[in-house]
């Protein structure tokens, strides 16, 4: 009788449930690396929960939307950075 190896499907799964936490935990300390609030704000409340329009942020802040382009931007490189551990990922736009 051939026997079929699959592996322990329990340890695969607790090993991908591991690397998710890992994950989100890697996420969530480069948001609160941001030390910018503008820039916190923009990554929490207008990218990831969607409470906010472009339109919203630039009234809030007075501001035109390319300075506000600008502002997301840096937002998300700072967040690259402190997701990768770089201090700047090189973007000029």
């Amino acid at each position: 009788m051939p026997s079929h190896s699959y592996g322990n499907g329990t340890e695969k799964s607790m090993v991908n449930h591991v690397d998710l936490a890992y994950q989100i935990k890697q996420v969530e300390d480069a948001l609160k690396a941001v030390e910018d609030p503008r820039y916190s704000f923009i990554l929490n409340e207008y990218i990831i929960n969607k409470r906010y329009s472009v339109e919203d942020c630039c009234h809030m802040w007075g501001v035109s939307r390319s300075k506000f382009n600008y502002m997301k931007n840096k937002a998300l490189e700072k967040f690259v950075g402190g997701y990768t551990g770089e201090k700047s990922t090189g973007y000029k736009g």
